[in-house]
């Protein structure tokens, strides 16, 4: 039977550095092979100018908290823009990975036998949201991730390790266990966190073979 190959989905994932090139290597890309798609809902034009734009606002993004307001909405944007790009590839292609190659975005298949449980998340970090008190837990993309865990908390004492193949126990500063039996989540967000709190967490990945060891960011307290 014939691998079915659909887009890999990873623009969101990608580290920060690596979305502009990204964007660039998929818009020229769809410029040299327009007839393949046609009705492409962002045309080669529009994915290098996003990309150029993306570059430029994340090259300032530190300059101000404006700055940083325009990468997050400029990014948020390209997000928007590639997810709707990979749904019409995926369309056009129909399982034929040689046509989601002509994007200049990488396939993967949907039969693929994943035989082991992800690797330690890679540079996990927090990054503050713009909203007060929510925080995003970021990491590097794995594609043998199908989704990620994250156990968030501020007091020092709270120890948290891995018990099981898909499960997590989580021991309180009074030596009471938590137990957290993974389920599917796909972004882990932290809200209405109260200025000062010091925020400590614990972040592992899992598919159907078990969980990878965990991550600890760095600790960060809200600064608002």
């Amino acid at each position: 039977m014939k691998e079915m190959i659909n887009c890999l989905q990873e623009f969101e994932g990608l580290k920060e550095a690596e979305r502009s090139p990204y964007l660039y290597t998929h818009g020229d890309a769809i410029t040299d092979n327009a007839l393949v798609f046609p009705l492409i809902p962002h045309n080669g034009v529009a994915v290098l100018a996003s990309s150029v734009q993306l570059g430029k606002d994340f090259a300032l993004r530190h300059k101000s908290d404006a700055n940083m307001n325009t990468y997050e909405t400029t990014l948020a944007d390209c997000i928007k823009m590639m997810n709707e790009n990979y749904d019409y590839i995926d369309l056009v292609a129909q399982g034929d990975g040689s046509i989601v190659a002509k994007a200049g975005v990488r396939g993967t298949s949907v039969n693929t036998s994943r035989t082991s449980p992800p690797f330690k998340p890679a540079n996990a970090h927090f990054e503050f949201a713009t909203n007060a008190g929510e925080i995003h837990i970021c990491r590097d993309a794995d594609k043998l991730a199908l989704v990620s865990v994250a156990i968030t908390y501020s007091n020092s004492k709270i120890a948290v390790v891995k018990s099981g193949n898909n499960q997590i126990k989580i021991t309180t500063a009074d030596g009471d266990s938590i137990f957290v039996d993974l389920a599917t989540t796909i972004k882990s967000t932290i809200q209405n966190q109260k200025e000062g709190t010091k925020l400590i967490t614990a972040l592992g990945l899992f598919n159907p073979n078990g969980l990878s060891p965990l991550a600890s960011p760095e600790s960060v307290v809200v600064p608002r």
